[in-house]
């Protein structure tokens, strides 16, 4: 899976990365529960010291209070943390992605972060507004070259753009309210709540409904494991969408001819059409775009740019 802009596909690592520390992290955090109950049921008088040594010492940790972590609080305590921590990364992955985004006016990127105008009674213009205005000067050629290769990905699912986007909303509210309303959902995380449950069919794994935090008024906000996989999914969803929807506009063409440029300046190109692709191929690889569809197109651009001969 190749993404386009450079701020997609660094995104992509950076949320794998994360994604691959949660699961194992929570199955060490299990398997430390485990042994540390299992020594105290021999040991019932341990002190913190030797607990410490028992289990921590030699990892550089400086303290852990062992039988607080996985004795006094509950597995679910405990994961929902971790999931916490998770999301708050998470969300702000996205966010990075949002600022770093090569193509767009500052406003526009905001607006990324939210569904469209219209949807559940917004005023404000939002995901597909952006899209919509910045398609509207599309590039045929990067279209040629890219747009099928980019569209081809089963995470590519641009009708659900505002589902998904009232789907982040429900999430971020609920990690704002965590950060500024003492972990107790308010009137926006309620409302985003609200407006995400009948747009959350078929966004989950396997087509079904994607697994949401459940806002109830008063009450904190339970997380568990299978709130950021679904989160991790949607946002990777959104990202690919996205990033094959600009990827195709006369904006992106801009950022194209500047990232080839600062890497090959100028290169001639083979007369025959056989031996032109395969260069064209191998040059694209070494700047680091998705294999074109379409090389002809994408050998037109770069000629008229006077990048190749």
């Amino acid at each position: 899976m190749k993404l386009w802009f450079a701020s997609s596909q660094a995104f992509q690592i950076q949320l794998t990365a994360l994604y691959d520390l949660v699961n194992p992290t929570a199955s060490a955090m299990w398997n430390l529960r485990w042994q540390v109950k299992g020594y105290l049921d021999e040991r019932e008088s341990a002190s913190t010291q030797e607990l410490h040594g028992r289990f921590v010492a030699g990892s550089g940790i400086g303290s852990a209070n062992l039988r607080r972590h996985c004795v006094e609080r509950t597995w679910e305590e405990q994961i929902g943390e971790l999931v916490l921590l998770g999301t708050f990364s998470a969300i702000g992955l996205y966010e990075g992605w949002v600022d770093a985004l090569e193509v767009g006016s500052a406003a526009q990127k905001r607006r990324l972060q939210f569904p469209s105008r219209g949807i559940d009674g917004r005023t404000e213009m939002g995901v597909n507004d952006t899209v919509s205005a910045l398609q509207a000067t599309r590039s045929t050629s990067l279209d040629l070259a890219y747009g099928p290769i980019l569209r081809s990905s089963r995470r590519y699912i641009p009708a659900r753009l505002d589902d998904m986007l009232a789907c982040y909303r429900c999430f971020k509210e609920v990690r704002n309210a965590y950060a500024h309303a003492g972990r107790i959902p308010d009137t926006y995380a309620q409302t985003a709540y609200a407006n995400a449950v009948p747009r959350a069919g078929g966004l989950g794994k396997d087509g079904r409904d994607i697994e949401l935090p459940v806002v109830t008024a008063g009450q904190p906000v339970q997380l568990s494991l299978l709130h950021i996989q679904a989160l991790c999914a949607l946002l990777l969803n959104m990202v690919i969408t996205l990033d094959a929807e600009l990827a195709v506009t006369r904006a992106a063409e801009a950022v194209f001819l500047n990232r080839w440029r600062n890497v090959i300046s100028f290169a001639e190109a083979p007369a025959d059409p056989i031996r032109r692709r395969t260069r064209i191929r191998v040059m694209n690889n070494r700047v680091g775009y998705p294999t074109p569809s379409d090389t002809e197109a994408l050998y037109g651009l770069l000629r008229n740019a006077m990048l190749v001969i």
